[in-house]
This record gives structure tokens, sequence and C-alpha cells, in this order.
């Protein structure tokens, strides 16, 4: 119970990082420390530097006072005075002691060493081993690599230990450097004041063990604390206990086990997350079509495993109890993917061929799915074909496919079908130069698709009966209704399964492209311009098979008759920078001439760029774009900027826009004006809505060795599409880690 006790002390989070790193080698007994095996390949002469040097030749003994300086090998010893055996090798260090060794930096005011068996003992130390600093009354004595520090401080802050921000006091520490330690009495000090005592604290040194928690209040979740603990099992196998306590919503936790082999050859998780959710369905949720118990809860799995250099394996399953709950629990994940994947692969590449195996499936029902149940596949890479000017590229795939709607509400039968496809593409090219700067890439092509099953339409006579009511008014002002009988017949068309057809697809095409450039000279600054056009022809003949018979599963089912021309320039503009070639626009532009298309549509329906420009050092425009030339206007349009000329500045900026669909603006903004402040700014703005979607930021104060990080985050409420009021939702979260260890922040930024 005590580890969630510490849950509500931030110094003792501060420690939960500690990781000693260089105090190795085995210790003798009476209080002398070796610090590090002798190796016997190290320089074994000992060289002396001081103010005033003596030498008893009978007795062997140096005497050196003043800036004085002894090294043998990678050992270097500092003091106003060393008295130094050159038999035994032994000295006696007095006045501003430093002994620096290989990673770590040795400080007291007196000190007892000897050089050969690098034995130390002194009264009062202080050792440096970045990014941590210990001090002890008293040289650590250990049993073979344990060792037992008397009364000592640990710290990660460059200040002189009394000034420290934090620090840990123990009356003893065990250390075994690199795995872990063991503080018997430690007390927690922010600055002087002691805010914890442990009797016994035991903490695993490995970047991936540690506690964190994450306190904040959102407006959805209300005041909360996530709580997890890392630690390791064994050397394969790490674990991960979650408990999240939410005001509004109630207590949940979870389970994890990592696993992964030294050697790399294989890794994976389970995650398990259960939450008695006190308010599981939102205000707006219809509980018609979802009716979402309080028990909920998620199931992960994922593992990959190579066997050589050429294959491995990669299997994923997530079980979730209803569709909500990745958005409400996991809001990051859910962004990235809207419902979970469920796969196997089996994967052998070399160089010129790849194979697949997969399974795809659905798990939860409330989600729609493409089933691929196996799919196999085989990738040619473009290869030259024995010694003939003839390159061949090709791909097949088989596979038993079923297209599944969400069992609520009821589906459509016309929309949910499965089939077997075998789809099988080849190409051969006859790569050229001409002209010294012509290349020409003729090329020919054949695609078979064979489906078992089709779509095919049936026609019938319906015959349909009724009475149609009319009405009159009479002379008299009444109005009095008449019905009437009728008989009408009616002609339906359906969808009906055909049976198995063959798709059979030729191809053939031409790939034209040169490049030229030129150079010249801009105010002493050399430039160039490279520009490359190209020119790509494709007919494909219409199929046998049209689409309209094909039950559509994925882009394969669409493909049909073809015959366009696309032609384009990439354009690169350049600058010598230091003796290299600095691009300063990289933009491609093309369109697409259809021959073949709808009609009424116009031979060129639009033009399309894409680029980056990078004008100085440290800022860069990205850009994406079609302009549509038959109907006129933008139909997309994306582009992302970013600007950090200097540390103290970093601005990041996109807008997205898709033409009768999505339009947002958005910017990310974090001021550094010194090393000790940051503050940061952000929002996106939903144009076609005119409603600002999110807005927030963050103050940081960065110490020697702590940060603190207070943030907040604001959406606004809206209507949606259907109609349903989303209120106002307010998210504060509170953040703080070890500047030493920036990627294993203990807190940070967590979406409620």
């Amino acid at each position: 119970m005590w580890r969630w006790i510490m849950a509500a002390v931030m110094g003792l989070v501060a420690l939960c990082v500690l990781r000693p790193s260089v105090l190795a080698g085995p210790l003798d007994t009476g209080g002398a420390a070796a610090l590090g095996g002798f190796d016997p390949t190290a320089e074994t002469q000992i060289s002396a530097k001081a103010d005033q040097l003596d030498y008893d030749r009978a007795k062997g003994v140096l005497e050196a006072r003043g800036n004085v300086v002894i090294r043998r090998g990678t050992d270097e010893l500092r003091a106003d005075y060393v008295r130094l055996d050159m038999t035994t090798h032994d000295a006696i260090a007095v006045g501003n002691v430093v002994l620096v060794r290989p990673k770590a930096t040795w400080r007291g005011d007196n000190l007892a060493y000897n050089f050969k068996t690098r034995v130390a003992s002194c009264d009062r130390f202080r050792v440096d081993f970045s990014p941590f600093q210990v001090e002890a009354k008293a040289m650590p004595t250990a049993a073979a690599d344990r060792y037992m520090i008397e009364d000592a401080f640990v710290t990660t802050c460059t200040n002189p230990m009394a000034h420290a921000h934090y620090k840990v006091r123990a009356s003893r520490l065990d250390l075994v450097p690199g795995s872990y330690f063991e503080a018997h009495g430690a007390l927690v000090y922010l600055g002087d004041v002691p805010v914890f005592y442990l009797p016994y604290w035991y903490r695993n040194l490995r970047e991936d063990i540690g506690y964190r928690f994450y306190p904040g209040y959102s407006s959805k979740m209300g005041a909360f604390m996530l709580n997890t603990v890392r630690y390791r099992i064994n050397p394969i196998l790490r674990g991960e206990t979650s408990l999240d306590l939410r005001s509004r919503r109630g207590l949940a936790g979870g389970q994890a086990f990592k696993w992964n082999d030294p050697e790399g050859a294989w890794l994976g998780e389970v995650r398990g997350y259960y939450a008695e959710d006190q308010e599981p369905m939102d205000e707006n949720d219809d509980p018609a079509l979802e009716n979402i118990s309080s028990g909920r809860y998620r199931f992960f799995l994922k593992h990959g495993a190579s066997f050589s250099a050429n294959d491995y394996i990669l299997a994923q399953s997530e079980y979730v109890s209803d569709r909500d709950f990745r958005e409400d629990f996991f809001e990051d994940e859910f962004r990235e993917s809207r419902q979970p994947d469920n796969y196997a692969v089996y994967t052998w590449r070399d160089d010129a061929f790849a194979f697949n195996a997969l399974v795809r499936g659905r798990l939860n029902d409330f989600y729609p799915a493409v089933q691929r149940l196996p799919e196999l596949s085989f990738q040619f890479a473009r290869r030259q074909i024995m010694d003939l000017p003839f390159y061949y590229e090709g791909a097949t795939a088989a596979a038993f496919l079923d297209r599944v709607e969400p069992k609520e509400p009821e589906p459509e039968p016309a929309n949910e079908y499965s089939a077997f496809r075998f789809d099988s593409a080849h190409m051969v090219y006859y790569p050229g130069h001409y002209f010294d700067f012509l290349s020409l890439i003729p090329r020919a092509g054949y695609r078979a698709t064979f489906y078992s099953k089709t779509r095919g339409h049936e026609t019938a006579l319906v015959t349909r009966t009724g009475t149609v009511t009319n009405y009159q008014v009479d002379a008299s002002g009444h109005t009095n209704m008449f019905e009437t009988p009728f008989t009408e017949t009616l002609t339906v068309t359906n969808d009906v399964e055909a049976g198995a057809k063959l798709r059979n697809r030729f191809e053939v095409g031409l790939e034209a492209s040169y490049r030229a450039f030129s150079v010249w000279d801009a105010g002493g600054v050399p430039m160039r311009h490279v520009i490359e056009p190209y020119a790509n022809y494709t007919l494909v003949p219409e199929p046998n098979l049209d689409e309209n018979a094909i039950y559509k599963f994925d882009e394969v089912d669409k493909l049909g008759e073809e015959h366009k021309l696309r032609l384009g320039a990439r354009n690169k503009w350049q600058v010598k920078d230091q003796d290299r070639a600095r691009d300063l626009a990289d933009v491609d532009i093309y369109t697409t001439l259809r021959f073949h298309r709808p009609e009424g549509e116009a031979l060129i329906r639009d033009i399309s760029a894409e680029g980056e420009l990078t004008p100085v050092s440290g800022v860069y425009v990205r850009f994406d774009g079609t302009l549509n030339v038959d109907a006129g206007g933008v139909d997309v349009f994306n582009v992302r900027t970013g600007l950090k000329p200097d540390e103290w500045i970093h601005f990041a900026g996109e807008y997205r826009f898709r033409k009768d669909d999505f339009s947002q603006v958005s910017a990310d903004c974090t001021i550094s004006p010194n090393h000790e402040w940051a503050f940061n700014g952000y929002g996106r703005y939903i144009i076609e809505e005119s409603r600002l979607e999110e807005v927030g930021g963050y103050a940081q104060k960065s110490l020697d060795c702590l940060a603190f990080r207070l943030g907040a985050g604001f959406l606004p409420g809206y209507t949606t599409a259907a109609g349903a009021q989303r209120d106002d939702e307010v998210r504060v979260i509170f953040g703080m880690w070890l500047t030493a260890f920036p990627h294993g922040k203990l807190m940070g930024r967590y979406t409620q």
C-alpha cells in the first residue's frame, strides 16, 4: 500500500528515476573501496607534477606540494599535498583532493589511494558520475560489487548538495551500480524541507522501471490521478500495473506485461484494462442504438518475432467492451485509428522477392470490416530478366474476403457479402537512355483477377394494388371523399449473386524524362536550378468485366478502363552552402490528361503540386494541393510550416482543406526566453463550421535538475451535424520530471 502513498509526494517522485551508473569493482574490508578492476594493458608508469617535488630514493617515497597532479594510466589524483610510496603505489593526499577516474570524479579533504589496486579510503567524500552526485561521511564498504554507503546524500542537481533543489538522505544506501539500490531510513528533501520518510525503499535503476503519476482535471472525467508502476520481473519480462482514479467516472485499473529478446529476435506485450465507469453513457448517446454498461474494458495483445534476417511474424489483437471505450479512456490511440485492428502476418523478404501470409478479422461486431481469412501475396521487385534488356515486376495475391457491417443497427443485406479473389499483375519494362539526356521506359503488362462470386441483376415485374383517396366539393360547399381502387405493374431490378468470373486487364505505357540545370551567380552566391520534366502514358482497354458486376472490397475492385497521360516537372533551386548543395525549394507540379473520362468531364480535370521550401536554416514550408481546372477552385490544399531560427522559439502551423468536406487551421508555438522558462500555446480551428475545436498551452519552469509544467486545455461546446449538443470541456494537468532524464518523465501531458 505504501507504493500508492508515494503518489501524493512530489519529492519522492523525483527519486524514482535516479540511476547511478559507474561504481563498479571489488571492495576490501575495513572501509577501503576498490574503484574499479586493474587493467593489465593500461599504462603502469606513474608521472607526477607539483610546485615542489621531493624524492627519497632510499625509502622510495615521493612528496609533492602545491598543485599536485599524479597520473597512472586513466587515473589522476590532484591535491595540495601528496605522499606517494613508489614501491607499494600507496598515496596519501591532503587538501582539495580530486581523484578522476573514467566516468567518475571523487572529491574530499583527504584520501588514501593505491594506484595499483585502485582501492581508496577517506573520512568524507563526494563523487560525481554524470548526472548524479553522492556525498557521504565515509567511503563505501562492499561485498563483491555491492556498495554500502553510510549517511549518504544523493541528487542529480548540479548545485552543491547544501543548495540542491531536491535530495535524498539515507542512513544507509546499498547500491549495485546500474542495477538497483536499497535506501534504509530514506528522507526526501525539497530544498531544505523534508517532505517524506520511508524506513525502507527499493528502487530499480533501469530506465523502464519506476513509478509514474499523472494528476489533473477534465470536465469530462473530473479530477483524476493516474498511477502506474513499472517493474522488471526478469531480464526479458517487464510488468506494468495501473490504478487510476477519476472523480466523475470512478476507479479503473490495468495490468500489462512486456517481453523482449535481448538479441532483438522477438518482442511483444499484453495489456488489460478495466473501468467501473459511473457515467458510461454520454448525454447524447441513443440508448436504443448503444447500451453501454458500467463495466468497461479492453484486452490488447501484440507480438513480433524474427526467425532470420529475411522473415518475421507480427500479430495484434484488441477487444473492447464498446465502441466508445478507446475514445473515452485512450484518446490518443483513438485519434490514430478509429477502430481496433486485428491481424496476424508472416513476411519473408529479400532484395528480389517478398511473401506475405495475412489473416485480418473482426473481434467486435459493432465495427464494420473487410476480413481476409486468409490472404497470401507475392511481390517481385523490378529485376532484369537474365541478360536481356528487359525488366520484370509483379505481384500476386489470393484471398478469402468477407465484408461485414455492424450488427446494430440491423445491417443491409446488400452491404454484406463474401468471395474468393485471385489477383495477379505482371509488368515488363524496356528501359533505355537516348541522346545522352533522354530516358525512355516503355512497358506492357497484364492483370488477371478471378472472383468466385460476382454481382448479377435480376429484373422482375411486381403488381401492386391499392386505393387512391379523392376529394370533391359539392354545390353546398361540403367536401366528399371518394376511394378509387387501382392496379399497377412495376419493373424492379434487384442485385443477385452470380457465378465465378475472370476479369482480364491489359496495360501498355511509356515513361519519359530528362534532367537539365543552369548555374548562375546571385550576388556572389552560387545558385543552381535543376529541372526534370517527365511524362507517363497509360492505356488500359476496357476490361471484360464491368466494375458494377464486382463485389467491392478494396481498390483492386475499382480498377477499370484507363487512357491517360501524366505530365509534370520537378524543380529544385539550390544554393552552395559550405561546399555542399542545399535545397532552397523542391517542387513537383503535375497534371493528368484523361482521354477516357465520364461524359462532360474536361480533358484536364486538375493540376497538382507538392514540395518543400527551406529558404533559411530552421525554416521550412511543406505543401501539397490540387486545383480543379474543370469545376474551378481548389479541391485539396495542405500546408505545414515550421520555424526554429534559434533555441528560444519554435513555431509550427498547419492548414488543411478538403472541398465540401473539411478545413482546419492549427498552430503550436513554444517560446523559451531563457533556460529556466518555457511557454507554449496551441489551438485548432475548424473553418467550415466557424468553430474553435481546442485551445490550450502550458508554462514550464526548469531548474538545473527538476522541471515543472502546468498545462490547460479548453474544448468549446458545439452542436453536431445530428443536432446533439456537446458541452464545453476543460482539461488541466501538472507535470514534473528530472531534467537529466527528459524521455523518462514522471508526469506529462495526458489527454482526458
